[in-house]
């Protein structure tokens, strides 16, 4: 009775198989063959310019073909580089960010009322909410003039929630200190009694 075959005695006999079965000839080298006929039987390519055998195009043996002429190429196999990419334009830049100019004093009284926007001034004032603030007023400088019913306004509610990183952006962007409210009070005059705001 015959035994299995094990793995390595299986991979082994496969191996020799495929040894015996490679002609010698695949071992030769391009410089062993001095003329075309050999050196094309064999697998290579001929080139007539150099007159050797390697890594070329040419299979056609006939000097005086245009063929054979026309398929030199390079010795060797080398890695073909990579064709250029169109080239790409570059990447949109971020566009200056404009800051327009602070909101003038209005020469005449503004009309007090309460609107959706005194509404959301308060709301933003009230929240410590600068971010928005902010983009509000750099899309619309004139809000920081708005007032409700009562005479205040952004700066009023501001120094009223001792916001005062929201008390700066709104005097530098045009926020009038002096304003007064119904009662005749500043917006500083709104400040918590017993807080005094940090240096």
């Amino acid at each position: 009775m015959m035994r299995p075959l094990s793995w390595a005695a299986l991979l082994l006999a496969l191996s020799l198989a495929l040894t015996a079965s490679v002609p010698f000839s695949a071992a030769l080298q391009a410089s062993d063959f001095t003329d075309c006929e050999s050196c094309v039987e064999h697998g290579w390519g001929w080139s007539w310019l150099r007159e050797k055998c390697g890594g070329y195009l040419n299979t056609n043996c006939d000097p005086n073909s245009a063929e054979a002429l026309d398929e030199e190429e390079e010795e060797d196999f080398s890695i073909p580089e990579p064709q250029q990419q169109q080239q790409q334009p570059p990447p949109p830049q971020p566009q200056d960010i404009s800051i327009p100019d602070p909101a003038p004093i209005p020469e005449e009284p503004v009309e007090w009322r309460n609107t959706e926007e005194t509404t959301r001034l308060w709301q933003l004032a009230n929240a410590g909410d600068l971010r928005n603030l902010a983009n509000w007023v750099y899309h619309q400088p004139s809000i920081v003039h708005l007032r409700s019913e009562d005479g205040r306004g952004a700066l009023f509610w501001a120094y009223e929630y001792a916001k005062w990183d929201m008390v700066d952006f709104l005097l530098e962007r045009g926020a009038d200190p002096e304003a007064r409210d119904a009662n005749g009070m500043k917006p500083e005059e709104m400040t918590p009694p017993g807080l005094k705001r940090p240096q």
